[in-house]
Order: C-alpha cells, then sequence, then structure tokens
C-alpha cells in the first residue's frame, strides 16, 4: 500500500496541476480514506461499547475514542479489512488520475 501511496504522490506533483489543484486532490484523496476507515471500525465495535455510547450517561473524550479504535482493531479483521478497502481505494484513485489528469 504505501508503494501505491508513493506512485499517487508522484504522479501527482510531476503532473503540472497548480499548487492549489495539488492540494485539493490531495485533500479529497485524504477524506475519501478517511471516509472508508471509520464505518469499517464502528461495525467491529463490540456491542457493550455501543450500548454504553447510546446511554449517553458518560463524557465521550478523546481518549474514550482511542480506547473504542483500540476495542475496534484489537483482533485484527478491522485492520485487515481497512488494508483491503484501502488498496482498492488506491487503485481507484489511480484510475481517476489516468483519466484526469493532463498528458505531459
Amino acid at each position: 500500500m504505501e508503494e501505491k501511496i508513493k506512485k499517487l504522490i508522484g504522479r501527482i506533483e510531476d503532473s503540472g496541476l497548480s499548487p492549489a489543484d495539488k492540494e485539493e486532490v490531495y485533500a479529497y484523496m485524504a477524506e475519501g480514506l478517511q471516509l472508508l476507515v471509520w464505518p469499517v471500525l464502528a461495525k467491529h465495535l463490540p456491542g457493550v461499547s455501543v450500548k454504553r455510547i447510546e446511554q449517553g450517561d458518560m463524557e465521550i473524550t478523546p481518549e474514550y475514542y482511542a480506547g473504542l479504535i483500540n476495542e475496534s482493531v484489537g483482533d485484527g479483521r478491522a485492520l485487515t479489512e481497512i488494508r483491503l478497502l484501502m488498496e482498492n481505494v488506491l487503485d481507484d484513485f489511480s484510475r481517476v488520475l489516468d483519466e484526469k489528469l493532463p498528458s505531459n
């Protein structure tokens, strides 16, 4: 996955796009990857954690969210699912760049 990301960045940097356009492309990619991760983490939350959130009788802090993430990835299934989805999304980004980037 790291190699795919490096290639995408290289293609964007070498594309001839303006700095503002490059920033927009990077923002789009980052948002897409973030939108991909959170639903998978939520899907893998233990039911007891979800019930505690639903009850609303606790303070939700950054530390609590960090704990939820740790619970979601604890058995490795969420990380495997995220990795596979990210690989597919990076391939999709590459195809979009093939179609949309100006030729050098």
